[in-house]
């Protein structure tokens, strides 16, 4: 058995399920792929051959919702509009990722983030981080180049 299980971020659970969740039974059709549990946080089963999949809806817009990850063990993680998401959530979510499944289990092949995201504003963390804009002053060292 292959087993995985990832989370599935959006920004607000009402995105969550008029997007992103909605884009996921379009794909992956209940009875088909899996079946879907229908209270929050929404979780989705699928079970394919040898392989099990497990798949957490979450919505996490702040820096409070990180606590909704501690303690998470994931293979990955998704990211649906990376763009609405704080840098520190990514970062708690990419701290969980590798964790399952277990070393009995035989770990996982590959663990990290994936995402998308339409074109963010300059000042969006990802964006400063590449270099193509410069990081803000509040951010700089002092005395660094402008």
């Amino acid at each position: 058995m292959r087993k995985t299980r990832w989370g599935i971020v959006r920004n607000t659970y009402p995105d969550l399920e008029g997007t992103t969740l909605k884009d996921w039974l379009e794909w992956f059709p209940e009875g088909q792929y899996g079946r879907l549990k229908r209270s929050r946080p929404f979780e989705y089963l699928m079970e394919l051959g040898e392989v099990r999949c497990e798949i957490i809806f979450l919505a996490l817009d702040s820096e409070d919702d990180i606590k909704k990850l501690r303690s998470g063990q994931f293979t990955g993680f998704y990211f649906n509009e990376l763009q609405y998401i704080p840098k520190a959530i990514f970062d708690e979510a990419e701290s969980r990722t590798g964790r399952y499944p277990s070393p009995a289990d035989g770990f996982a092949t590959w663990h990290g983030v994936i995402f998308d995201m339409n074109e963010p504003s300059e000042d969006f963390w990802l964006v400063q981080m590449t270099g193509e804009v410069p990081f803000p002053r509040t951010c700089r060292r002092k005395n660094a180049p402008a």
